[in-house]
């Protein structure tokens, strides 16, 4: 299984916006029996000045059984928004979107002025196959018949099954996608380091992001060391550890020394690329998988939490920061 952290959208809010819009416009065209391609993409549509079709025609899909692989596909994304952040994410969305945008109407002006690009999401949910192609680090292994797989090969199995299955002309939406994703891939102009602006994602915090927002706990508890104990007084705790400390010395201990499984390197080395690119040194990376047993999907999953947490405490403190200004 991939990689992904906590189950659910914790902390992925903007997946979470558009994995909800998603499926209530294509729920909307089934249960209100709308014709797919009366909302797509096309010139004579713009000719009428039907310019919304440039936002709805990429967010839903036109069969069932793309819509049930394509939410599958886009309930992934959560992953790169984590490791990320979500202003970086909120960037590279939008540098995306107006990519596809613009390869879908270079692709009418070739196709002829009668024709439409298939509508749904394929653009920028194929771009996001860029991003797996580096991090999040390969865990599992296996081989079958000599030939060495990967446990990304689930994900990219579906991708290629919704490659296969439209009944429109969407292969060009999936093309212009991965052409989306390689651009922001190669970093040109320094895509990657493009954010949102922090007052932007302070107005959504509150008025938007505040009703979709996940409250479900992560599955890693972390522990908060630097905060006191405020129902225990400082003189009592501390005379307490030294009481503590005290009967481990006298109680001499003779447990078997336990032996660490072993790990392969390959992994060892998509671990330590996967905190690095976190901020972490190799040295604190080390000590959370001895941590864990050199167990490194819990390893980084606690990583994946604590980046988690630490955006989550960074947002409360610039809305704490703007009420006080007010």
């Amino acid at each position: 299984m991939l990689i992904s952290g906590p189950n659910g959208f914790y902390n992925a809010p903007l997946t979470k916006c558009l994995f909800i819009i998603v499926l209530f416009f294509s729920l909307s065209i089934y249960v209100f029996k709308i014709e797919p391609t009366n909302l797509a993409l096309s010139f004579f549509a713009l000719r009428n000045s039907e310019w919304y079709r440039l936002f709805v025609s990429q967010f839903y899909f036109g069969s069932p059984s793309e819509f049930i692989l394509g939410l599958a596909l886009l309930y992934s994304w959560r992953i790169q928004e984590r490791l990320i952040g979500t202003r970086k994410f909120a960037a590279h969305f939008i540098v995306v979107f107006i990519q596809i945008t613009i390869l879908n109407l270079a692709f009418l002006a070739t196709i002829g002025y009668n024709k439409f690009v298939a509508p749904g999401p394929y653009g920028w949910i194929y771009s996001g196959f860029i991003f797996y192609l580096d991090i999040p680090p390969t865990i599992h292994f296996f081989k079958l018949r000599g030939i060495s797989i990967t446990d990304k090969i689930f994900l990219y199995m579906i991708g290629a099954q919704l490659f296969l299955i439209p009944k429109y002309a969407s292969n060009f939406c999936i093309i212009a996608g991965i052409i989306a994703g390689i651009t922001y891939r190669s970093n040109t102009l320094h895509i990657k380091e493009w954010e949102i602006p922090e007052f932007i994602i302070n107005f959504c915090s509150k008025r938007i992001l505040s009703f979709i927002q996940s409250q479900n706990n992560p599955t890693l508890m972390l522990i908060n060391r630097n905060h006191p104990r405020r129902d225990v007084n400082d003189n009592q705790e501390r005379n307490n550890r030294r009481n503590n400390r005290n009967r481990e010395e006298e109680i001499p201990i003779n447990l078997p020394q336990q032996v660490m499984p072993e790990i392969d390197q390959e992994s060892l080395n998509y671990y330590y690329e996967i905190s690095a690119s976190m901020g972490h040194d190799r040295l604190f990376a080390q000590g959370i998988l001895e941590n864990y047993r050199n167990d490194v999907n819990q390893a980084v999953n606690f990583l994946l939490e604590q980046l988690s947490q630490q955006d989550e405490n960074n947002n409360n403190n610039n809305n704490n920061l703007e009420n006080e200004m007010n």
